[in-house]
């Protein structure tokens, strides 16, 4: 799964990597970007790659939030197995994928909780394969949602878990988002290479989702 990512980027660099043009939408640097924060998100919009901002957890059109936002039912990750295929996705794989950008993602090693930061060799923004909705009713109109799509682990995080983001080469971001290919597009659902993935233990801190500081993304120790 995922469940935690940095994206430290600015969006000029955000910008010039999904090759968008210029936008007035502001981020923060964020070390420990977790569910439910509103984060830059690109999407197709009339034959155009646009820069969004939507709330990390999938809102499906069952969904209703109540007064006390408690009983919001969302999913923050949708397995690339069965989602040209359930009804809850199957429209939104369709019609209405994104991309989430970020520097790398953190994923706990199952034995003991340790923390990794994970990125890509030589690659400062990479970019999760995801689904987005929105919801708009007559008695409300809630945040566009998104949830990050995951596939099995590659023999790099497989010791660590054994599921992890699809990450899109930047080289076919346009075909993932305005492609009509369903073949095609669940072809692009593969773990990414494992030689040219990076893995390091770090602090726990970054369980603690309100922490944010570059800190968080350092090794500590010596350990595997």
């Amino acid at each position: 799964m995922c469940g935690r990512f940095a994206l430290f980027s600015n969006i000029e660099v955000i910008l010039k990597y999904a090759d968008l043009i210029d936008n007035d939408l502001e981020w923060r640097s964020h070390y420990n970007v977790s569910p439910s924060m509103v984060v830059p998100v690109i999407i197709s919009d009339n034959n155009h790659k646009v820069l969004d901002r939507q709330s990390w957890g999938y809102l499906p059109n069952f969904s209703r939030p109540s007064a006390d936002k408690k009983s919001i039912f969302s999913i923050i990750n949708a397995k690339s197995e069965t989602i040209s295929e359930k009804p809850i996705f199957r429209t939104s794989f369709q019609k209405r994928r994104c991309l989430i950008p970020a520097n790398g993602f953190y994923e706990w090693r199952k034995a003991d909780r340790q923390p990794f930061f994970i990125s890509i060799k030589e690659q400062p923004l990479i970019f999760f394969a995801g689904i987005w909705n929105a919801q708009d009713t007559a008695s409300q109109t809630t945040p566009r949602s998104f949830a990050i799509i995951t596939t099995n682990a590659n023999s790099k995080l497989e010791p660590i878990h054994h599921r992890m983001p699809v990450i899109i080469h930047q080289e076919i971001i346009t075909e993932w988002l305005f492609s009509s290919d369903q073949k095609h597009l669940l072809d692009m659902l593969k773990p990414y290479p494992a030689e040219e993935m990076l893995t390091q233990p770090v602090s726990k801190e970054v369980n603690q989702s309100r922490i944010n500081h570059p800190g968080l993304i350092q090794k500590i120790g010596n350990f595997n």
